[in-house]
């Protein structure tokens, strides 16, 4: 029997047989394709926004529990944290922000390199997290950019530049080969411990 129009998880199923279920697992790589797709429409819809030290500030009220205050402006780790709340990942098992996980989330450079899973370069994938040793005389990053395209050479990645020629969020082809931002000290991916998965 067809079910014309009949969509679900994305998909368009032909006959009852295949119809899902609540109790239907989703497969991780369906789970991780939405996840990135989250990332990206969420990092591109802040282009634009200028670099502001220590900034969490979108340029609209999308999400007023991280509005900031003043203009809008992010630094390179405050776009993170506010891409990763943005995109669910601080939130509990219902969907509600987990507020404990959040607040405990750095917003700083080093102290969310600390907190990332560390990623081989192999294992790289959109929405990833890269740092950069920006600073000779620091130990620690520097700089963190979000992965937005990956091939077996090279990456791009989203990020508040914070340079006179490149400033605020933006969008850089080629890191690897090119050298953006210094030396890449890691890779890394934010994993919410609320996620059993």
């Amino acid at each position: 029997m067809w079910i014309k129009g009949y969509r679900a998880w994305g998909k368009v199923f032909e006959d009852e047989s295949t119809e899902p279920t609540l109790t239907d697992p989703v497969s991780p790589e369906v789970l991780i394709k939405d996840l990135q797709d989250r990332v990206l429409k969420w990092a591109r819809s802040q282009e634009g926004v200028p670099y502001k030290w220590g900034g969490q500030s979108p340029k609209s009220s999308q999400d007023p529990l991280v509005q900031g205050s003043g203009t809008p402006g992010f630094d390179c780790s405050g776009f993170v944290r506010w891409v990763l709340k943005s995109t669910g990942q601080f939130n509990k098992a219902d969907g509600s922000l987990d507020q404990s996980t959040y607040n405990s989330f750095p917003g700083h450079a080093p102290g969310q390199e600390k907190k990332a899973q560390a990623v081989d370069r192999p294992d790289l994938r959109v929405g990833d997290l890269v740092f950069f040793k920006s600073d000779p005389d620091f130990n620690g990053a520097g700089h963190v950019g979000i992965v937005t395209r990956v091939d077996a050479t090279d990456f791009d990645m989203i990020h508040a530049a914070s340079s006179k020629k490149r400033n605020g969020i933006v969008e850089d082809t080629g890191v690897q080969s090119k050298g953006w931002w210094g030396p890449i000290r890691g890779y890394g991916r934010w994993k919410n411990p609320n996620d059993k998965a």
